[in-house]
């Protein structure tokens, strides 16, 4: 999977080579001074406010790739405890049958012993 920064590294390179290609256009050509100082404010404010932007949605994107590096560690712990205890399982699983096969085991020696020990009852004198 692509990490996301580099997607984002992969954008920003290609935005920066289509701004260096194209031919700057004066907007302010043909305005009056005071007109060219106010338009300059606004493109100023304007970048600042496209930077804050900016810096927020990176500052965003790495809090949430911190939190998805964090969950997928906790998957992970997660998995690895799955497969433990279903290994733990099949293994009291395998004990429990072996306990069982070994009780109806003894048990069929102790009703064999009792029939011995007190005879058949079928049996006539």
């Amino acid at each position: 999977m692509i990490d996301l920064q580099d997607i984002i590294t992969t954008k920003r390179e290609l935005l920066s080579r289509e701004t260096y290609s194209r031919n700057p256009i004066n907007y302010s050509a043909g305005m009056a001074e005071d007109q060219k100082d106010r338009y300059i404010q606004y493109l100023a404010e304007q970048n600042q406010d496209l930077r804050l932007t900016g810096d927020a949605m990176r500052l965003v994107l790495e809090d949430f790739m911190a939190q998805m590096k964090e969950l997928k560690d906790q998957m992970s712990s997660m998995q690895s405890k799955h497969v433990d205890l279903e290994n733990r399982l099949s293994e009291e699983h395998k004990l429990r049958k072996s306990a069982e096969r070994k009780i109806k085991s003894l048990q069929e020696k102790l009703d064999y012993a009792n029939q011995e020990r007190f005879g058949d009852r079928r049996q006539k004198i």
